[in-house]
């Protein structure tokens, strides 16, 4: 199968936040009024809490690592977002701070492969952790509540506001965009290197904004953005307009997501044996169509391309194991240093 020429990027980007639903505007931005809550030395970097308006009225509470030492008055650094996978302690999952100790070495393993924002600042990254709505500190019900009660408790809030704007697109979107506005303008941010990994809804969150955001140079995610590739959208033009006009389907609109990062570094890491997997996905046919449509968008040939995008199949269930967390951190070092 050949890949039909690339969309235009402003085309699938314009689609795709029709898709993410009617919420605020530009001129709903407001002044984020970045504060300091906290700052920790944990001997081997530096941790601040920080808090920020994302909407009037709803502030958010996150982390900001730092190596220790790093010199923010005088250097700067890469910059990579770091938004948690499905869990109720938000933001504390991939820094690996829970408020109860490991139950097992079991669970001991399963912490430490959700900690990417704390193995990456150890890397000599500056890493950003928020809490995505419904989770930790922006968790809505008290008590002892299971995250799909936080969440609808939380949806039906936002339906007040907002109530044609998607909660897992376009308001987690709003949000990381509202953290990139303030986290570019620190001097000590290298605004050409700015990246974001996630695992599971992580990963959704890494492909949701990375494909709207060209602030973001380059991405991984790991056993989530979960696509169904129709090759006719990657082959018939026709049929990629017909879902420009009229998008329907998450795992179906992800087809536009990836075509809309490209020609930016992009890896996608999945596991051949993710119980999540719904369907048919195709993905090895997919991806091949994949590259040659990341290469056409680079205006490069077969012969003189070196391609951006990366995949890599593991067999870790629905997990990011040590070896899919190496391959990822290498391949953001590689091109963010």
């Amino acid at each position: 199968m050949q890949c039909a020429e690339p969309t235009p990027r402003d085309e699938l980007v314009k689609s795709l936040m029709v898709y993410y639903g009617e919420g605020p505007g530009r001129e709903d931005i407001v002044d984020p009024d970045v504060k300091i809550e906290d700052e920790k030395d944990m001997g081997d970097h530096i941790r601040q809490t920080i808090s920020y308006f994302v909407e009037k009225d709803e502030r958010v509470r996150a982390y900001l690592l730092f190596p220790e030492t790093f010199d923010r008055s005088k250097e700067k650094l890469p910059l990579i977002l770091c938004p948690h996978p499905t869990n109720l302690v938000g933001k504390d999952c991939v820094v690996n701070n829970y408020p109860e100790p490991a139950k097992d070495e079991q669970d001991v393993y399963f912490r430490q492969c959700r900690q990417y924002a704390l193995d990456l600042v150890r890397r000599g990254f500056i890493c950003f952790a928020p809490d995505r709505a419904a989770y930790g500190e922006r968790r809505i019900l008290k008590g002892d509540k299971k995250y799909t009660e936080q969440i609808d408790a939380y949806k039906s809030r936002l339906k007040e506001r907002w109530p044609d704007w998607g909660f897992t697109t376009g308001k987690a979107v709003w949000d990381l965009q509202r953290a990139l506005d303030f986290l570019v303008e620190y001097d000590f941010v290298d605004t050409d290197r700015v990246a974001i990994i996630g695992h599971s809804l992580g990963a959704w969150d890494s492909m949701l904004l990375s494909c709207v955001d060209d602030r973001i140079k380059v991405a991984a995610a790991n056993a989530g953005g979960t696509i169904h590739f129709d090759a006719s959208l990657w082959t018939d033009l026709e049929q990629r307009k017909e879902l420009l006009d009229k998008p329907i389907g998450l795992n179906r609109m992800a087809n536009l997501m990836l075509m809309a990062i490209a020609p930016r570094p992009f890896l996608q890491l999945r596991a051949i044996n993710d119980s999540y997997e719904k369907g048919q996905p195709n993905l090895l046919e997919g991806y091949r169509l994949l590259v040659d449509y990341y290469r056409m968008a680079a205006g490069q040939t077969r012969r003189t391309w070196h391609a951006p995008v990366g995949i890599y199949f593991h067999c870790n269930e629905h997990g990011f194991d040590h070896d899919a967390r190496e391959l990822a951190y290498g391949w953001l070092e590689m091109h963010l240093k």
